[in-house]
């Protein structure tokens, strides 16, 4: 640990002093103690200089705001978007750089959980509720509702769901398991693979050299085996089941984000904008964005003192148990 005098001068060596909390510069005789409040939260720091003198800044904060904070945080994961188009589907493009519309009716595929613990978030939203988040985002896409079975163009079928819970995640710790059992580990990810549109990805990585999918290949295995959710659209020729009774697959699209930290109310509106751009049309494979937060980087500026006090008394201050 280091501390920056931002004086100028170089930054100094925090050693640990014989009480917890408690530390001492290496090159001058100065004494730190940080102070703690009854949650045992650091709040503040106390300095002590070669005079006797104490020092104590304090940092005040909100937790509501602290939990807003690390909640959007959650909400702005990134999402994974694999999307495919079958039997030459192609949309139309307008002069003015948007597409034809095409009209579509929605159909409930259904809540599926590939774990046996149900999540409260995902569990309570409805289909309604679903589909007035994918409306929108089906629109800017240039998809407008029917209003006549006959004149419609495709029925699309939603489906939703989380690979795992909090309560009952996608797989045990190594060590929890028998070496016998790790096939559980491989059955959980394939299948996990297949909800995700991972499937794919992985196999493209198995054709690689171990050098080049090494990184590629722990960042999709963390994230089949963490708790996500996903939704999958598939898009079906309407007017091919009602003349000839054919089910006929035009387009689909699966997209999923990290589900903790965050409910799939929020989550849903957030991995959906950015995979609505995918509908209808082809990702050439697994694409992946952090949605929600700007693109470029994350600036952390000073540490504001809200309060400071003096104090002649070294006793005077409340050091952390």
């Amino acid at each position: 640990m280091r501390a920056d005098p931002s004086n100028g001068r170089p930054p100094s060596r925090l050693l640990p002093g014989r009480e917890r909390g408690l530390f001492s510069l290496l090159e001058a005789d100065f004494e730190f103690r940080f102070l703690a409040n009854a949650a045992g939260r650091v709040v503040g720091l106390s300095i002590t200089g070669p005079d006797g003198r104490v020092r104590q800044l304090r940092r005040q904060f909100d937790p509501e705001q602290t939990t807003a904070a690390l909640r959007s945080l959650a909400v702005n994961a990134e999402t994974s978007v694999n999307a495919r188009v079958f039997e030459g589907y192609e949309r139309v493009k307008t002069p003015d750089g948007g597409y034809q519309p095409e009209t579509y009716a929605f159909g409930e595929g259904g809540l599926q959980l590939s774990s046996p613990v149900a999540d409260d978030s995902i569990d309570h939203m409805s289909f309604e509720q679903i589909v007035l988040t994918l409306a929108p985002a089906m629109a800017a896409q240039g998809y407008v509702p029917a209003t006549d079975l006959e004149q419609t163009d495709l029925a699309v079928m939603v489906y939703w769901g989380a690979t795992a819970t909090d309560e009952n995640p996608a797989v045990i710790s190594s060590e929890m398991l028998f070496p016998a059992n790790h096939e559980f580990r491989n059955q959980m990810n394939r299948l996990n693979a297949r909800l995700l549109g991972f499937e794919e990805a992985l196999c493209e990585l198995a054709a690689m050299p171990l050098s080049f999918r090494s990184s590629r290949h722990a960042d999709l295995t963390d994230d089949l085996e963490e708790s996500r959710y996903w939704v999958a659209l598939v898009a079906i020729d309407y007017q091919a089941i009602r003349t000839e009774q054919v089910i006929q697959p035009l387009w689909s699209i699966r997209y999923n984000m990290r589900s903790r930290g965050t409910g799939f109310g929020r989550a849903l509106p957030q991995m959906t904008q950015f995979a609505s751009h995918y509908f209808g049309r082809d990702s050439n494979g697994l694409v992946n964005r952090a949605v929600g937060a700007p693109a470029g980087t994350v600036e952390i500026g000073e540490a504001e003192v809200v309060d400071y006090e003096t104090e002649t008394n070294p006793e005077s201050s409340q050091p952390m148990d």
